[in-house]
């Protein structure tokens, strides 16, 4: 069964969607997990690029571009219509409605943002997980403290 976690940024939570995207991937690569994000279009994966490298002063995330090849020791890929080589297993979903190739992952993280239309698009994705029998769970980010 795969899980589905929905991270819910509320009013006030004073970090964007990309931002807490990257802060998602600093966990995953924390714990050796390799990661996939889906974004949405294009330009959404090169704003993610290029936030990957720049979003903590003292550090940054090892990752590549889908388009640009697969290496294997890559642990975080981003792409936007492609699917990820079959050794990932965890998905940061920024697209709608959610990829076909949702099976073959073990863990997907779905980020919703303020806005009243992610968060539709959102409930959509959430019936769509319901009738898969997915494991759903929900996390209302209301602040964060690195």
């Amino acid at each position: 069964m795969i899980r589905i976690d929905f991270y819910v940024l509320q009013a006030g939570a004073h970090l964007d969607r990309e931002r807490l995207v990257c802060r998602l991937a600093n966990k995953a690569f924390e714990q050796g997990q390799p990661l996939y994000i889906h974004a949405a279009a294009s330009e959404e994966a090169e704003r993610l690029d290029d936030l990957l490298w720049t979003f903590r002063d003292i550090s940054f995330l090892p990752h590549q571009l889908l388009h640009e090849g697969y290496i294997p020791d890559v642990p975080i890929f981003i792409g936007c219509g492609d699917a990820p080589p079959e050794a990932v297993k965890l998905m940061i979903n920024l697209a709608h409605p959610a990829p076909s190739f949702i099976d073959r992952f073990e863990r997907v993280i779905e980020v919703v943002g303020h806005e009243p239309d992610r968060r539709q698009q959102a409930r959509e994705r959430y019936r769509h997980y319901q009738n898969r029998d997915c494991s759903i769970n929900t996390h209302n980010i209301t602040s964060y403290h690195e």
